[in-house]
């Protein structure tokens, strides 16, 4: 069985940690605080790498966790994942380019940097979910 580089099971729970506060605080930077200049503030861009580090950096940890049984149908589960997730951007990026169009098309294009991890980890989820219940019946 190939080996991937993963990381210890529990970085999961801290990945869910360290993603949920720095995305809320992405979410508020991009729709209000960018677009309210009520008041000036000396360090803007450090909130904003800040969200952007802490965002990637979280959903890095949850989506390449070991799981409790690492074997080569996980791993077949994990590329299946992985392929359709990029399937899936590609096709949001193609619709958002012919869409939208100055600030929304730059706002949609730095948060589908995220979302190609984010599609992994709810395609994985669902597929070791539908897995789990196959295993148990």
């Amino acid at each position: 069985m190939k080996n991937l580089w993963l990381l210890p099971a529990w970085c999961r729970k801290a990945g869910w940690a360290l993603f949920t506060p720095c995305a809320i605080l992405g979410l508020y930077l991009i729709f209000v605080e960018f677009y309210s200049p009520l008041e000036f503030e000396f360090y803007p861009a450090l909130k904003a790498n800040i969200a952007i580090i802490g965002t990637l950096i979280g959903l890095y940890m949850v989506a390449f966790s070991k799981e409790m049984v690492e074997d080569e149908f996980v791993n077949s589960l994990r590329a299946d994942a992985m392929i359709k997730a990029f399937i899936l951007n590609s096709i949001i990026i193609v619709i958002c380019s012919l869409a939208l169009y100055g600030g929304w098309y730059i706002i949609t294009l730095s948060i589908t940097q995220y979302f190609v991890l984010l599609a992994y980890i709810i395609i994985f989820r669902y597929n070791m979910y539908k897995y789990s219940c196959k295993n148990e019946e």
